[in-house]
């Protein structure tokens, strides 16, 4: 029987204090021994070893409420229903016959519902084979963590409703006397631990909407095109290898296009693209997006513009769509003057799958110190003629020599400086950085950049070793592993993709050239912003 108290401790303390004061009278019960919980659906159990002599005992739960029991087993077990999804704390109490109180013990336990089961999904679908007219043979992905079994649910030949379990450690099933013109589907069961009272159940998946869910990307083919090149096919863009790719061909216009039959109906919720490899920049800009269930009538589901980055880019649809075609046209490029353009690889995704996993993701950030806007300075005060402690170094990036200024506390922004008509000089060969330690593996070093106010040279640079190459040197330096003209991407974010073979001190930031232009304009200063710098490790 389950009760509502308005105070636990109360209630708790009331009992010990009842017991305490007929202490001469009446003994009471030791705790209970050997308590354990375990999870349920809004719900848990708990068991334990009760006292000699315990009769009777209860449960407190949330602020105040318990539940009763009776003492009939060894070991005891209770159930408390209605609990909320959220971890809690059970306190268990026995009474012997004389109304003895026992102190409390007390036991954690997280307790699963709704939110928990709405996050699971059914096991990935991978094909079916049919053995024969009532027979079919079901190929599933490996389980999902937490996963007990797949559930199968069908009608016999004979029209009854029948459902067998899969077990987690298996892949694969063979259902015997099965009517397949009926409907049949499939749901994964859970139990968020391996000792829960309760099981949990995905959403369930018809076989006939699983099958196109499943991409199934190695058995498509190019349908058609605008065009391509010689070395460089169309098939390129679905060959699940992102250091190939589709070029159209020379002399061609826009725009181009690429249609694809993925061999069945498939439902998609939205593609992936991947640019060129690195070291190509002639990629798309503007794309357009169809889809077609029988090659001649054409939806259009997506215009969008790229972006340069090496970072696989998601192209969400507004809505699922079903369909077997899907034609990729571009409408322009990157660079407005491109006579080819291609790009590396297209992949479709829905909720359960996605074709292939082309292309980088970012995965571990790597800490760099005031990297970003607002930046911090080192409280100098390097030209007083401007403002007291207005012009300073940015705090922990290291300076050469001839790297002076570096930071505006105005602006809170990372800026090379020199105003030789106030003090401070034009800058050669300038130099700011600071040193990471980075494992073997891949990296995108993200440089933003400001404009420059002035007659400027500025290159983002990273190299292996504990400095930076001089400015006449860093394109030809065996230490530089990639760099960037951040005057030719003004107010642009470059991107340059480090591939560290082995461990090593890699600095990251800037050398540069700053010069006097108060002669021939007459402005005293000649500056180039600096918006961040972002490190990532990439899958």
């Amino acid at each position: 029987m389950k009760n509502t108290g308005y105070f636990f401790i109360p209630a708790i303390l009331f009992l010990m204090l009842h017991t305490s004061c007929q202490k001469d009278e009446v003994t009471a019960p030791v705790p209970v021994d050997g308590l354990t919980a375990f999870s349920g659906k809004n719900r848990a159990m708990v068991e334990f070893t009760a006292p000699e002599g315990a009769v009777k005992g209860k449960v407190f739960f949330n602020n105040g409420d318990y539940e009763e029991f009776e003492i009939t087993e060894s070991p005891q077990t209770v159930i408390i229903d209605g609990l909320q999804e959220q971890e809690h704390v059970l306190r268990i109490v026995t009474m012997n016959a004389a109304g003895g109180v026992s102190a409390p013990r007390a036991v954690k336990v997280e307790v699963y519902g709704d939110s928990y089961e709405n996050t699971l999904k059914p096991r990935k679908w991978k094909d079916q084979i049919i053995r024969s007219s009532s027979s079919v043979e079901l190929v599933f992905d490996a389980a999902f963590s937490n996963e007990t079994a797949v559930r199968i649910v069908y009608t016999t030949t004979s029209g009854e409703k029948d459902s067998v379990d899969m077990p987690a450690s298996e892949n694969t099933i063979v259902l015997e006397n099965i009517n397949t013109e009926e409907d049949y589907f499939y749901y994964s069961v859970y139990k968020p631990a391996s000792t829960s009272i309760d099981n949990f159940f995905s959403t369930s998946l018809d076989v006939k909407t699983a099958m196109m869910m499943d991409f199934q990307k190695g058995k498509w083919i190019i349908d058609g095109t605008s065009g391509e090149d010689a070395a460089n096919g169309a098939g390129n863009l679905i060959d699940d290898n992102s250091t190939t790719s589709w070029r159209t061909q020379q002399g061609g216009a826009f725009p181009y296009w690429i249609s694809v039959d993925m061999g069945s109906p498939k439902l998609i919720d939205g593609f992936y693209y991947v640019k060129m490899p690195p070291g190509n920049n002639d990629g798309p800009k503007e794309l357009k997006i169809e889809v077609s269930l029988d090659n001649n009538d054409w939806t259009t589901v997506l215009e969008a513009e790229v972006t340069a980055s090496f970072l696989r880019q998601q192209l969400p649809l507004q809505r699922s769509m079903t369909a077997r075609y899907f034609k990729v046209t571009v409408n322009s490029a990157m660079d407005p003057g491109a006579m080819q353009v291609g790009f590396a690889e297209i992949d479709a995704y829905n909720t359960l799958n996605e074709s292939g996993a082309n292309g980088y993701t970012l995965a571990t950030p790597i800490e760099l110190a005031n990297a970003k806007a607002p930046f911090t300075g080192d409280g100098s005060d390097l030209l007083p003629a401007v403002g007291a402690g207005r012009m300073q170094q940015a705090a922990g990036w290291t300076h050469n020599s001839d790297a002076i200024i570096s930071y505006d506390n105005s602006t809170q922004a990372m800026n090379t400086f020199c105003a030789p008509v106030w003090g401070a000089p034009p800058v050669s060969n300038g130099k700011i950085h600071q040193t990471v330690t980075l494992q073997p593996g891949r990296y995108l070093l993200k440089i933003e950049s400001g404009a420059a106010q002035g007659p400027a040279e500025i290159y983002g640079v990273a190299a292996i070793g504990e400095s930076l190459p001089d400015y006449t040197a860093v394109q030809a330096s065996p230490s530089t592993i990639q760099y960037a003209n951040l005057m030719d991407n003004q107010d642009k974010t470059v991107e340059l993709l480090l591939n560290i073979i082995e461990e090593s001190p890699v600095s990251i930031g800037v050398v540069y050239n700053l010069h006097d232009q108060y002669g021939a304009t007459g402005v005293p200063w000649t500056h180039f912003t600096i918006k961040g710098f972002d490190l990532q490790k990439i899958e």
